[in-house]
């Protein structure tokens, strides 16, 4: 029997969210897992009601010395290996979840695949984030212009997770951890699979880093900035990366010349995360400048 824990980073920026949370933890049909929970900054008394309220084995892990965002999932990564788990399942704290995601997930587990993901739905409406998941990922082109294996609908296989491959990804300085994360374990020959029926239920907010999905110019120079930082991290592991770095710096160079082609034929019908550019297109479109 695999041994599984249910990991979050709980910050009180969240907090407002804990009753969901905890009902949607507490109303899984599964019991047999640990709850793997991160303190980033909770008060005394915010710790204190999470140990009061929901009904399953917390081990709480110790920020020490995590600034970041990445700093804290690493860390939560790291922890979660140390203490021998198998599967990994990730859940933001301002996100709720399917009464069957935890029951699914370990009936799809499969030692040969290193990931798991499940469908991302807006919370309170019955409809699904992104158009279309693939069954399975086993190839960079699944995410090598847009992402959709977020933190909040992900597991992780932490028998594939190597303390090398943590120590490396420490060293990438992004704020979309979730897309380099899986990037990395992409190029490493991994694969990951789709667990089908259960949902994570999306918070739209202002404390998300990703947010939405827009096209506007606000949304087109935020999410060329991030792949700028995204592919320079990455323009060492081949050529691909380095070419589409090269692209993206010419769009952000000159945005108002490429805006228009932007609009026209960048919008990315499955509305990932970072989608809306997809450079394959524009160039089928015969529009790809540069300048």
């Amino acid at each position: 029997m695999i041994k599984v824990g249910f990991g979050t980073v709980v910050y009180s920026e969240a907090y407002n969210y804990v009753n969901d949370y905890i009902d949607s933890i507490n109303n899984q049909n599964y019991d047999s897992f640990d709850m793997l929970m991160l303190d980033d900054n909770l008060s005394d008394y915010q710790h204190q009601y999470i140990d009061k309220n929901i009904n399953k084995n917390i081990k709480w892990i110790d920020k020490v010395n995590c600034k970041s965002i990445q700093e804290l999932r690493i860390k939560l990564i790291i922890e979660s290996k140390n203490k021998g788990y198998d599967l990994l399942i990730l859940g933001d704290f301002d996100d709720t979840f399917s009464l069957d995601r935890i029951s699914n997930f370990v009936s799809n587990f499969d030692c040969g695949f290193s990931f798991f993901y499940n469908d991302l739905y807006y919370l309170n409406e019955n409809k699904p984030f992104f158009q279309y998941l693939p069954l399975e990922v086993d190839s960079l082109d699944y995410i090598l212009e847009s992402n959709f294996l977020g933190l909040s609908n992900t597991a992780l296989n932490l028998n594939h997770i190597e303390y090398d491959f943590l120590d490396k990804i420490k060293l990438k300085k992004t704020i979309a951890f979730d897309w380099m994360l899986y990037t990395l374990i992409l190029l490493r020959r991994k694969k990951g699979k789709k667990v089908n029926e259960c949902k994570t239920y999306y918070r739209i907010h202002n404390q998300n880093t990703a947010g939405d999905i827009s096209l506007s110019d606000e949304g087109l120079i935020r999410e060329i900035d991030i792949k700028i930082n995204h592919y320079k991290q990455l323009a060492e592991y081949n050529n691909e990366f380095k070419l589409l770095l090269e692209q993206y710096l010419i769009y952000r160079n000159s945005f108002n010349f490429h805006k228009k082609t932007l609009y026209n034929y960048s919008n990315n019908v499955n509305n990932y995360w970072w989608g809306n550019i997809n450079t394959t297109k524009i160039r089928r479109s015969g529009n790809y400048e540069d300048k």
